[in-house]
């Protein structure tokens, strides 16, 4: 059974779920957060540490995100671009 953990902030959840073969980022409701650095950030680099040391892919799920400013991809971008090659693909 995968393990998830819930973060809420506002109007935006973020289900972290740590399946066999892949960490899931799973987004729902609405992201209008200012400064989503604050919120979003840190649960995607904890993801990406559990990741890499797991060799474990991580897949970011925005089908329940009925909304995104363009605040959110700021961190989105960044953690795809810290993401080792060599062994961590998302």
């Amino acid at each position: 059974m995968a393990k998830v953990q819930t973060f809420t902030n506002s109007q935006l959840t973020i289900d972290v779920s740590d399946e066999d073969q892949a960490i899931i980022v799973h987004f729902l409701g609405k992201s209008i957060l200012r400064d989503p650095n604050d919120f979003v950030m840190p649960i995607l680099l904890r993801t990406l540490g559990e990741a890499i040391a797991a060799r474990k892919r991580i897949v970011l799920d925005f089908r329940d995100l009925s909304y995104i400013n363009s605040s959110t991809l700021p961190p989105v971008i960044t953690i795809r671009g810290a993401r080792p090659s060599s062994t961590t693909s998302m």
